[in-house]
């Protein structure tokens, strides 16, 4: 190629791909060089770009679709393109390495320059002023059951007062919609299918105005104060005197409040407060709707099971919080349980012990507008379940799992059924975050593991992966880890989304069938960024660095001997052009022996596609 004619192709590339190094989030990336920083821009001074080439991501400046009018998390991290990308990631992972308590993964945001933003992002935008006589106060608890328990158990008087004040704030959340919009936001939340990915026949409009319409400030504040109470119990709970006292009940306007024994003992219902100092205990908890629930368990073996939907540190229009500090637990959930919330604030707390969780749908971090946490702090973890969670969000809202300690492993089986090929099944999990085409974006969701060597397996959506304006991000700090997807999946953007997983160390395993492992599908972003080990991958088509219909796709190694095996086309950097659109895919292995099947090999470039490269380096020999 003549050099007139790369100098042509290059300012194309970077005019129609974006890949915006002259945006803020690229700049920085040039002042901050990072390993995976230099890399990238080591690759592509080996393909013949200049950073200084490079123009803002052409769908940035677009407004989201519908209704909603926050700004989407996919189209922010779209913007920033590979560079400012991949800065963030480096960053979002250090800080996720500091975090220690609830409050911390209940306020981490994804996004670079949100300072101090916590729980749920605003839907709305200018929200209609409160119906008359709606206006919620914040009212302390009744003076006798507080100091009731204030006079048995120093410090209960006050958690009581203050998890009555999280009531009110609740109930101040949704003051600006009448009791029947109340009840009628409700029920379609509760009827809502999102898997369903199109309702011709369903409000979705009319669900989403009714949800912009809540006060998501004081729903957020609502859930702040449940964890202040929270930590209060744990605080009580480290001391001996709790186990001392006999058992006893007290009735509330917001629910029953209960301090149990130091024995074994079994609970059912729903409980506004519920503390149990030890023994292997039973649970079978009610929903959480439109009220708040606070139930701490401080020692022993515990079996937690859900005789409704939004149980177990769930809640429809609610605030519900489950934290046990110490043994191995399990926890049987339905829908909507373990860390779920549909636009409320849903979290469960393990501290301690191999735990084993089993749900249905959206459970284990999971969100429908809304917060939903599930965080492990140790132990040797199963998670299962049927379809959405394991950190995954639906519709603006945010999802998390961490899980901080043990080899775990994640499992999501894929029970509804996706119309893009016979037998295919969607999982939407481990990290993903989908928008609802075309009403509203997709929020922000995480699953966070610390260390050990886990296994993660699903069948469509998830490990990273971001569809309609949302972003998905699986971030794995230590161990010789597995992945296996069917599609969609191992950091995988679709339909202006990010998708991102960053896997830090040890020998670890990909397979995914197709689109994944660092791909980008119609204006979206795909990222896999691998820092250390050994590692091998498997791959079907558009995998391992590829971009369709103007979506960007990197598979970044940097470090060890690694395996790729022979996957079929559209892969290992292969960028294409569809229509009016041209995509970029780049696979950049950095160092080590590596292996790739006749594909590549060690110190060299492959071009592929229209605008797609795989490059081995170092290449300080093979310059061109």
């Amino acid at each position: 190629m003549s050099g007139a004619n790369k100098t042509v192709l290059t300012r194309c590339l970077w005019a129609a791909l974006a890949l915006s190094m002259a945006a803020a989030g690229g700049r920085a990336a040039q002042e901050r060089k990072t390993a995976s920083g230099a890399a990238l821009e080591r690759a592509l001074a080996e393909l013949g770009l200049e950073p200084g080439e490079v123009a803002a991501f052409p769908v940035a400046a677009q407004a989201p679709a519908g209704p909603v009018k926050q700004s989407s998390p996919g189209l922010r991290l779209s913007s920033l393109g590979l560079a400012g990308t991949l800065l963030l990631l480096e960053q979002a992972a250090t800080r996720l390495d500091s975090l220690s308590e609830t409050v911390d993964f209940l306020a981490f945001r994804l996004e670079e320059g949100q300072p101090g933003e916590t729980g749920i992002p605003a839907i709305g935008k200018d929200p209609a002023p409160a119906a008359p006589g709606r206006e919620s106060v914040e009212a302390p608890a009744p003076a006798g059951p507080a100091d009731s328990l204030e006079a048995l158990v120093p410090g209960m008087g006050e958690a009581l007062r203050s998890l009555a004040a999280a009531d009110s704030l609740l109930q101040r959340a949704f003051g600006r919609l009448e009791p029947a919009e109340t009840g009628e936001l409700s029920d379609l939340l509760q009827g809502f299918r999102p898997e369903e990915d199109q309702w011709p026949d369903y409000p979705v409009g009319r669900m989403i105005g009714l949800v912009s319409r809540v006060d998501a400030q004081a729903l957020e504040r609502s859930g702040m104060l449940v964890a202040r109470v929270a930590a209060i119990l744990r605080r009580l709970g480290e001391t001996a005197a709790l186990g001392s006292l006999p058992p006893l009940r007290l009735d509330t306007p917001q629910g029953p409040v209960v301090v149990g024994g130091p024995g074994n003992d079994s609970y059912s219902g729903t409980f506004f407060l519920l503390l149990d100092p030890g023994g292997n205990d039973t649970y079978e908890l009610g929903g959480v709707r439109h009220g708040v629930s606070l139930v701490v368990d401080c020692a022993g073996d515990d079996r937690y099971s859900a005789a409704d939907s939004f149980s177990l540190g769930a809640a429809l229009c609610g605030v519900a919080w489950l934290e046990d500090l110490s043994g191995s637990d399990s926890y049987l959930g339905g829908s909507f349980s373990a860390g779920a919330a549909a636009l409320g604030v849903g979290v469960l707390v393990d501290r301690g012990g191999d735990d084993t969780y089993r749900g249905m749908s959206f459970c284990q971090g999971a969100a429908l507008f809304g917060l939903g946490l599930l965080l492990d702090l140790a132990g040797r973890d199963s998670y299962r379940l049927d379809f959405c969670g394991q950190g995954a969000a639906v519709g603006p809202g945010r999802a998390v799992l961490a899980d901080l300690a043990g080899e775990d492993s994640y499992l999501a089986a894929g029970a509804v059924p996706d119309w893009r090929e016979p037998g295919a099944t969607k999982s939407w999990a481990q990290g993903a975050a989908l928008g609802l085409r075309p009403f509203a974006p997709g929020g922000f969701a995480l699953l966070y593991d610390r260390e050990g060597d886990d296994r993660y397996s699903l069948e469509y959506f998830g490990q990273g992966a971001g569809y309609w304006e949302g972003a998905g991000l699986l971030a794995d700090r230590g161990g010789n880890d597995s992945y296996r997807a069917a599609r969609y999946a191992q950091g995988c953007g679709v339909h202006r989304a990010a998708g991102l997983l960053a896997d830090s160390r040890g020998d670890d395993s990909y397979e995914v069938g197709s689109v994944g492992q660092g791909a980008g599908e119609d204006r979206a972003l795909g990222v896999l960024l691998e820092s250390g080990g050994r590692d091998t991958y498997r791959a079907g088509w558009m995998a391992r660095g590829a971009g369709g219909s103007g979506g960007v796709g990197l598979l970044l190694e940097l470090a060890g001997d690694d395996s790729y095996f022979r996957a079929r086309k559209a892969s290992d950097g292969f960028g294409g052009r569809w229509k009016e659109l041209a995509s970029l895919g780049f696979l950049v292995d950095c160092d080590g022996e590596d292996n790739y099947e006749g594909l590549l090999q060690n110190c060299a470039v492959r071009r592929s596609g229209t605008w797609g490269a795989a490059l081995d380096l170092p290449l300080e020999n093979h310059r061109r």
